[in-house]
């Protein structure tokens, strides 16, 4: 629900303007006509089973906060699907506009804020239970006109109760200031907001965002040193931060508090020694899956998620081919993948070596049987009634020796007397081999990262819809897994979900030949899949695009005695079935994941493919070009776009005569700012999974049709399918995976 300025909510909020909008929600200013001030008003959009409860015993924990550097919540409630939260307006800057007009700021007022932020911290995190903010970062710390540094913006803060479950939608991650544990099935905590703390303190002090925390694990990057930018910092200061990052909770500071006293150069009393986590701290995970070196999910689940009647899984869960995700090194014994081996040179003596060895083998046997701690966890994906269950546990770093282990001393012996003279006699001493100790590295596990349906014949009976499986395992490595879930005559093509995931809408063949292709549904929580026929016109309807309420389904139809492509919309039960172009050659169309009444589609006019919108009103004659800077827009020649379903970004496919990649570009910058993701001229169709972090898209590449995904800087393009039939055209599933 967008509130417009003058909107007055409640009978009570005015609203005044968006103070900001993302894909989880918005922040609103409005004037509280009760007790006459300005107040800020949090929206959550996501919402799924149990979580009003949840929010509402949150926001009572949040209103009884009393902190200078914490904003007062002063009324909370859910209205129209919708979780709101009212705090105090702030007034003043944030950290991310400050260093954007300014630059990096003196160190001596960093640390300042550094100071009252972190008691703020430690004030949420001493609470009982403790409650963790999880999303600090600059833009979410406003300065006030007087010097206060405020931290904002709640909306994902959570109490560390005892089972310690957050449902997927309602965790939010910024890349850059988010550490590894919030990216997938990870637990949060105090360590978490350790680590956005340190992250925006190097973003002001450098006035360089940081490596993001997936590139670090993945990549292996380094980041630089905040004293690499300027040598005038002190080294406390860099180190501190660096630890404060630390991708290992274990090996960040033990509390806020430890952390700010390092940066104002006190002496830390805790060791950097390789922790436990208890039960508040975080598996290391990375994006859906697990840093290196470090275990998730005792084991993927051997079946795809499926209803009563669905055809049993057809390939065992394997790795596939990369493209360019790292390739981690053989492990030695004791290492860990990515950790240095333990330096003995520098030890003294033989024998004092061979302690150090014996010592790590020890560690290592105990670093994968003993030393683990689990979090149970479950994957249910909503409306397909089937529960998944996986342990998620993390392995605490092991830390480089760096003290020579004492001398052994010899026990005295107690003299014994000779009784009598024995004759020498030739013994043979037998020589037994030592049998060498087992290699100890970790097993791979695998971590969910979401379900993707696609086109692919590799059942042999025709293009059928498959659905696939996506995870990556505790390397790095992308894997998957297969099922076909259609398996009547005729092929199928264009896959596209309903919103809620109960629906698949594809197209096929219709009963006789001059009505083309059709729409069709299948109810994927059905017992029977039996495939309901929506449109039976002449020519054929491909691109089914579902609104964000699962009301409308629009798609494109060549069906005209002229064979020009018009858009036109059908009820997802059938019904109601109607044009909404006339006078273009208009297709391709895809609903505003968040607003029912806009979509967007395909112009085509003088050799040109344009991105423009509408409004869904089937009488509205308006056209809106999405990029209005030039005649034909800077997205150059556009096909297959879609959304992200946090609404930032539209991937789309860009035509340049033969040659099709993948470009994205940002919903709000109208064109501005567009990316090139693939480079290889034979990439198309991209699809965004749920959380808007990987893009599954179509590649020739290899010769045939593949099914390829990447990261939203086009980065660890991996082919998932690896067949050497027919593989394309992929949509992820639309629900989020619950732990």
């Amino acid at each position: 629900m967008n509130l417009n300025p003058g909107f007055l909510l409640q009978d009570r909020y005015r609203i005044v303007r968006t103070l900001g909008q993302g894909g989880m929600g918005a922040v609103y200013q409005a004037e509280d006509s009760a007790l006459d001030v300005m107040v800020a008003i949090k929206v959550n959009f996501i919402r799924s089973e149990g979580s009003t409860t949840q929010f509402m015993r949150e926001a009572r924990m949040l209103a009884h906060l009393r902190h200078p550097n914490l904003p007062r919540v002063i009324h909370y409630f859910v209205a129209e699907g919708n979780e709101y939260l009212v705090m105090d307006y702030i007034p003043g800057d944030d950290l991310k506009h400050m260093v954007e007009k300014f630059g990096k700021q003196p160190v001596d007022k960093v640390l300042d804020w550094a100071n009252q932020l972190g008691d703020a911290l430690e004030y949420l995190h001493k609470q009982d239970p403790p409650i963790f903010h999880r999303d600090i970062k600059p833009e979410n710390i406003k300065i006030t006109p007087d010097g206060q540094a405020v931290l904002v913006d709640f909306g994902i803060a959570k109490a560390a109760y005892s089972h310690q479950q957050t449902q997927l939608g309602a965790r939010g991650y910024t890349p850059g200031y988010a550490p590894p544990e919030q990216y997938g099935g990870g637990r949060t905590g105090g360590y978490t907001d350790q680590y956005g703390l340190a992250a925006t303190l190097y973003y002001c002090l450098t006035g360089t965002k940081p490596l993001d925390s997936v590139q670090r694990v993945v990549e292996q990057k380094e980041m630089d040193t905040v004293v690499s930018y300027n040598q005038t910092i002190p080294l406390y200061v860099s180190q501190a931060i660096q630890r404060g990052m630390a991708l290992n909770p274990g090996d960040r500071f033990s509390s806020v508090h430890g952390f700010v006293a390092a940066l104002n150069g006190k002496i830390d009393s805790e060791p950097l020694t390789a922790k436990k986590p208890n039960d508040s701290q975080a598996t290391m995970t990375a994006i859906g899956g697990i840093a290196a070196g470090t275990q998730i999910a005792s084991s993927f689940p051997q079946t795809m998620p499926r209803q009563a009647g669905a055809m049993p899984s057809t390939q065992a869960y394997q790795p596939v081919q990369q493209a360019q995700s790292p390739v981690y090194p053989a492990t030695q014994a004791g290492a860990l993948p990515g950790k240095k081996k333990v330096p003995i040179g520098m030890l003294i003596g033989g024998l004092a070596g061979l302690l150090v060895v014996a010592a790590l083998v020890i560690v290592g046997a105990l670093y994968l049987t003993g030393n683990l701690f689990a979090s149970p966890t479950q994957a249910v994906l909503s409306g397909l009634n089937q529960t998944q269950t996986a342990d998620v546990v993390a392995l605490p770093l092991v830390s480089e020796a760096t003290e020579t282990p004492e001398e052994p001393t010899e026990e005295p012996q107690e003299e014994i007397e000779p009784t009598a003279t024995l004759e020498p006699t030739f013994t043979v001493e037998a020589i037994v081999e030592e049998t060498p100790e087992p290699t100890l590295t970790p097993e791979p596990q695998v971590s969910l990262i979401g379900y993707v349906a696609y086109i692919s014949d590799e059942g042999g009976d025709g293009e059928q819809i498959w659905l696939m499986r996506v995870g990556m395992d505790n390397f790095g490595n992308l894997l998957s897994e297969k099922e076909q879930l259609t398996f009547d005559e005729g092929d199928k093509s264009y896959p596209a979900w309903s919103p809620d995931g109960q629906y698949l809408i594809y197209s096929a063949a219709g009963a006789t030949a001059t009505e083309g292709l059709n729409l069709y549904r299948i109810d994927i929580t059905a017992d029977e899949m039996i495939p309901l026929q929506l449109t039976d016109r002449r020519g054929d309807e491909v691109y089914a695009s579902v609104s964000a309420d699962g009301v409308t389904v629009a798609y494109d139809n060549n069906g005209r005695d002229d064979g020009l492509r018009q858009i036109r919309f059908v009820n997802i039960d059938g019904t109601n079935d109607r044009r909404v172009s006339f006078d273009f050659v208009e297709h391709s169309p895809v609903w505003h994941p968040r607003d029912a009444n806009l979509y967007y589609f395909v112009l085509e006019g003088s050799s040109h493919k344009t991105l423009y919108w509408r409004n869904a009103d089937a009488d509205s004659s308006e056209l809106r070009t999405f990029d209005r800077s030039t005649h034909f827009g800077r997205l150059g020649d556009v096909h297959d776009p879609t959304f992200s379903p946090s609404a930032e970004y539209i991937a789309y496919t860009q035509i340049n005569g033969s040659r099709t990649n993948v470009w994205m570009t940002e919903v709000s910058a109208g064109g501005a700012n567009t990316f090139q993701l693939t480079n290889t001229n034979t990439d198309w169709y991209p699809s965004f999974s749920i959380d808007s972090v990987w893009i599954a898209f179509t590649s020739s590449r290899d010769g045939n049709e593949e099914i390829y995904v990447m990261d939203l800087a086009g980065d660890f393009q991996t082919n998932l399918s690896n067949h050497s039939g027919v593989d394309k055209m992929p949509a992820w599933f639309p629900i989020f995976v619950q732990e």
